[in-house]
């Protein structure tokens, strides 16, 4: 249970930055994050 918690508190959380990297146009910083974490 705790994993599956984890991991939606995660993505709320993901969703939360790559709103506010959206909202100030980081779109370079967001697409290095995106390839670092792949």
């Amino acid at each position: 249970m705790s994993a599956i918690a984890d991991n939606i508190e995660f993505r709320l959380v993901m969703n939360w930055v790559v709103e506010k990297w959206l909202r100030v146009g980081n779109l370079n910083q967001y697409c290095r994050a995106v390839k670092y974490l792949d």
